[in-house]
């Protein structure tokens, strides 16, 4: 979007003081707005025409394994079928459900790009972070900040309407053929409400199948999760994959 549009961008947010105080603008930044437009570029996402897929279902946490039936239909829909019980199929559904949102088709100024976007004040001009620059979204419900570094997203961070905090650290990337990037390794950390303690740790590695050229589908999403001192490990597997028409 051309710098003469994006500077026009604001957005009114209040004075810390008092809820009644006037209020100021927010004003874009182009050069924030070019990074993140550059980085969201290079995101491999599903083709928009693309309908979404079935696949057989294996879930196993530590020793136990289920097996079923996953139907995917992007933007919004996951349907899973499995022979555990309704954590186990609630759980798979939330993890693969998360998974198709990133990877289904969305136009920069259809997600990000309706906000107004600056550069960490308190880091203008240093671009010395080694996980590259911070770039904040000012609306949204959820107050939401990346680092970018050589046009890929390095950390994303959010933050939920009662205050609880996740950040995305993303460690490797791969490449579909058309070189677009889907990320295969990251580590999210989660703080609680209202605390700076960490609230529980998860590493995911994600594995993909490329059908075509065009068409990459996961495979198999492995976590292992710390939480108020218990850890465990999960693995979904997708295999056997039907596209729908």
């Amino acid at each position: 979007m051309p710098a003469t549009m994006t500077a026009q961008r604001h957005v009114a947010e209040p004075s810390p003081e008092s809820s009644t105080a006037p209020q100021f603008a927010v004003q874009d930044d182009p050069m924030a707005r070019q990074l993140l437009q550059d980085a969201h570029a290079r995101l491999y996402k599903w083709p928009s025409t693309f309908a979404g897929y079935r696949a057989v279902l294996t879930v196993q946490e530590e020793e136990r394994v289920w097996q079923g039936e996953v139907t995917v239909h992007p933007p919004s829909t996951v349907v899973v079928q499995v022979d555990g019980d309704a954590s186990v199929q609630t759980w798979v559904q939330e993890s693969l459900s998360t998974q198709m949102m990133h990877l289904a088709y969305v136009p920069f100024e259809a997600g990000d790009g309706r906000y107004v976007v600056t550069l960490d004040a308190q880091e203008a001009g240093t671009r010395l972070h080694p996980r590259g620059v911070r770039i904040t979204l000012h609306g949204g419900r959820m107050a939401s900040w990346y680092r970018i570094k050589e046009r890929q997203y390095t950390q994303i961070g959010r933050t939920t309407p009662d205050g609880a905090r996740r950040i995305n650290t993303i460690e490797r990337y791969e490449a579909a053929a058309d070189g677009r990037l889907y990320a295969t390794h990251y580590v999210m950390a989660h703080f609680p409400a209202q605390s700076t303690a960490l609230g529980g740790l998860t590493s995911y590695v994600n594995e993909f199948v490329t059908l075509t050229p065009t068409l990459v589908l996961p495979a198999c999403r492995t976590l292992w999760q710390v939480e108020r001192g218990v850890s465990r490990s999960r693995l979904i597997a997708l295999s056997a994959h039907r596209l729908l028409t």
